[in-house]
């Protein structure tokens, strides 16, 4: 009788996509895991948590731990930016636990997430505001290193998604917080659309280096709603930000559709 070759977990996801001939034999899983549920069942499994430090913090979780995601069952490994070598963010000096990292963020952490106490653009007022402010190096030495690693100890077996969260909008009202952006995005001042091309420059830089990593797919996301409701009209997301997807997405995949 011949021998059935058994379906690895990429082999599984891609023909899921129909990147590849024939069926899988399941539906793959992924998921994550927050730091708490981390570091629980890395010691259940024996196994090092390693955490991969995100330029924005809150994205850690999602970029580490592919041993332990692995171990569970996941089908797929999260890859992604890290602050650069060397850099650890510095505490604020009178402040309770504040640091501030790459961006100039003032960042508190909370039970569940690390709040943004204090923005670099908050007083922005005008387009030579966005030009003079100075974006981290997407590029900077290290801020891959812990991906590429992953991708050649998990790439052949496991489907390889390169984070790229807090594409555009989010990215760019953590930078000037939020009541400032809606207010300005709504009178439509110029220096918006300034901030949002440099936020998807920095962004589609990040895309760019993990498909050269050779990730599988990459993941671009951010919070466009609430429980109840979305937090911009869909007139003013097709306006300000569909473009910038297109540009951002048909670059690898031309004949997707953005409604």
């Amino acid at each position: 009788m011949k021998e059935l070759k058994v379906m690895n977990s990429r082999e599984r996801v891609l023909r899921t996509f129909n990147k590849l001939d024939g069926l899988p034999d399941r539906p793959p899983i992924q998921f994550d895991l927050c730091r708490q549920l981390t570091d629980h069942f890395a010691e259940k499994l024996g196994l090092p948590a390693e955490y991969a430090v995100s330029y924005y913090e809150d994205l850690t979780y999602r970029i580490s731990a592919n041993a332990v995601r692995t171990a569970m069952g996941s089908d797929c490994i999260v890859v992604g930016g890290t602050v650069p070598e060397g850099f650890v963010p510095a505490p604020v000096p009178g402040t309770d636990n504040v640091t501030i990292n790459e961006f100039g963020l003032k960042m508190k952490p909370t039970p569940l997430y690390m709040e943004v106490v204090e923005a670099p653009l908050e007083s922005a007022s005008a387009v030579e505001d966005i030009e003079a402010y100075a974006f981290p190096d997407p590029l900077a030495p290290g801020r891959f290193a812990a991906a590429k690693t992953d991708i050649d100890k998990f790439g052949k077996d496991f489907f390889v998604i390169g984070d790229c969260e807090l594409s555009i909008f989010e990215l760019a009202w953590h930078l000037t917080g939020m009541q400032n952006y809606m207010l300005a995005i709504a009178m439509e001042e110029e220096w918006i659309g300034a901030l949002n091309d440099r936020v998807e420059q920095w962004t589609l830089s990040l895309a760019e280096s993990l498909v050269k990593l050779g990730v599988d797919a990459v993941w671009f996301g951010e919070d466009l709603g609430t429980q109840t409701s979305i937090l911009i009209s869909p007139d003013m997301w097709r306006q300000e930000f569909k473009p910038r997807y297109q540009r951002m997405i048909h670059g690898y995949v031309p004949s997707i559709r953005i409604f």
